[in-house]
């Protein structure tokens, strides 16, 4: 969702056009990444896009949140961005929904 820039991570633009994340937005991963320049104004806005900074955000698995993701974009399901982000943190937090509804998407394959 943040990737397709549907939904835009939670922070400020200066003057000079530097995105600087929120503190609700900033997590133990953005730590030792280097501040925005003029030269480089948006290295902070693509790491909040990044499935890593998205995963610690909402404390869920990273590589099951891509499979989630990677899920929806298979069977084409339509969300608003924040629908989708919703729902893929709800799935995570029951992953045997995630597992129930690949159940059911195979039996209307077949």
């Amino acid at each position: 969702m943040r990737q397709s820039r549907k939904e835009r991570p939670d922070g400020k633009t200066d003057r000079a056009g530097r995105f600087y994340p929120s503190e609700s937005e900033k997590c133990d991963c953005c730590n030792g990444l280097s501040s925005p320049t003029r030269a480089y104004p948006m290295t902070l806005l693509s790491h909040c896009r990044t499935a890593k900074h998205v995963s610690r955000k909402h404390n869920v698995d990273t590589k099951a949140m891509r499979e989630m993701v990677k899920f929806i974009e298979e069977n084409h399901i339509d969300f608003s961005a924040q629908d989708a982000t919703r729902l893929v943190i709800a799935l995570l937090i029951d992953t045997s929904t995630l597992d129930q509804m690949k159940r059911n998407r195979k039996k209307h394959l077949i």
